[in-house]
């Protein structure tokens, strides 16, 4: 499929280090892969690119509107969040953005990034998430950044829900 000059397909690829790795590791890979390296994120030297990043995404959602979202601790939470990656720090904006969304609502806020965190990683309690914490650049982000099936986190997300959630300010 790749090899047909009438078939001018490109597959982009992205992922942490050992995806470089896993295509370095096969001579065939190595042929026809480019490999782009971006180094990951640092604060307090990409506050203002995160926040671009995120006016820029949401933008292409009209009517959204992320005022609130433009703080300096905001951007740090995501980026921490994020462990710093400039791949999953965007995969949070979208998955953000498609959860306030699906709330039929206009305004992105911290708490549908919470909720993103939450079902990302099974943080149950405001303690564990990065997005609520008061004590969030503790939270081990590295050991929670899997998707986690379970019943406790739909149950958790359900009843946050079913509820009639506040809407939280930085703590």
């Amino acid at each position: 499929m790749m090899q047909k000059a009438e078939w001018p397909i490109w597959l982009i690829l992205s992922g942490l280090p050992e995806l470089a790795r896993f295509c370095q590791d096969d001579a065939s890979m190595r042929r026809r892969v480019r490999i782009l390296r971006f180094e990951p994120l640092k604060f307090p030297d990409h506050l203002r690119a995160v926040q671009k990043l995120v006016r820029q995404i949401v933008a292409q959602c009209e009517p959204l509107e992320c005022t609130s979202l433009m703080t300096d601790e905001f951007s740090h939470r995501l980026l921490h969040a994020g462990m710093y990656q400039p791949g999953i720090v965007v995969e949070y904006v979208q998955d953000a953005i498609s959860e306030c969304l699906a709330r039929e609502e206009e305004n992105l806020v911290i708490d549908h990034f919470a909720d993103v965190y939450m079902s990302r990683t099974g943080a149950l309690e405001d303690s564990e998430n990065v997005f609520i914490a008061s004590n969030w650049l503790s939270i081990h982000v590295e050991g929670a950044m899997f998707e986690k099936a379970s019943d406790d986190v739909e149950a958790a997300f359900e009843r946050r829900h079913a509820t009639g959630r506040k809407r939280r300010k930085l703590r």
